[in-house]
């Protein structure tokens, strides 16, 4: 369960981290490209309690950004030169007019940025994007869950998700993020895969990625691309 959610300043860059309470003993954190997390025992109900140990992960999570500043990345997808939207490259022309807004043209396939980009530009734009990509991103999901898993889909859904890759939920409702069109064709494949396996399996044991591994044996190159490069994808 998602308890509380709030942002910290590391190197003069902005990080959500979210905690959540679960049904574990261990007190623990991941930092992944996509989001900072923060786990305790459900077993605490004291809010004092909760904040004490919250704060304890909280001082390791800036121990580990700080001494590993490249989990810190303050360059992201529209800072580059060139993007690929599945696959389709796109290049990114940068503004110094003032007066510049965010553009997107799908036929010129090319984006012009002002210098400096209002977060409502960012959402006006993953929006266009998610209108233009969800038919083929949906019909590869179900592609996908044909020759793999082969369970009732009710809904494919895109949205601009900074929490994760994907999700899925226990009445056949697959959500992939809108980063997750930045990434190489076969990375998305992996992300896809990924939740279609969470409709066998709801977690994440080894039965669940032993069924993973026998849809996609390249896996783990996968999950060490989003980890090493994932960050790179942010809208």
């Amino acid at each position: 369960m998602l308890y509380s959610k709030e942002t910290i300043t590391i190197h003069n860059t902005e990080k959500e981290v979210f905690l959540y309470l679960k049904k574990t003993r261990n007190h623990s954190f991941r930092i992944t490209a996509s989001k900072i997390s923060m786990t305790l025992p459900n077993i605490y109900t004291n809010p004092d309690t909760i904040v004490r140990h919250k704060n304890e992960l909280l001082d390791k999570i800036k121990e580990r950004l700080h001494s590993e500043p490249e989990w810190v990345v303050k360059k992201r997808i529209l800072d580059q030169t060139e993007i690929f939207i599945l696959n389709q490259p796109y290049k990114i022309i940068k503004s110094f007019d003032s007066k510049a807004a965010l553009d997107l043209d799908f036929h010129r396939k090319t984006i012009t940025r002002p210098e400096v980009i209002s977060n409502r530009d960012k959402t006006a734009m993953a929006q266009r994007i998610i209108k233009n990509y969800h038919r083929p991103i949906e019909h590869r999901v179900r592609q996908l869950n044909d020759l793999t898993v082969a369970k009732k889909l009710y809904h494919v859904d895109i949205k601009n998700n900074q929490s994760s890759w994907g999700l899925c939920s226990s009445k056949g409702e697959i959500t992939i993020s809108l980063n997750t069109a930045f990434a190489p064709l076969w990375v998305i494949d992996y992300i896809i895969i990924h939740e279609l396996c969470h409709l066998v399996h709801h977690d994440h044991s080894a039965q669940f990625w032993q069924l993973v591994e026998r849809y996609y044996p390249k896996y783990k190159l996968a999950k060490k691309y989003l980890k090493e490069k994932g960050m790179e994808l942010v809208l």
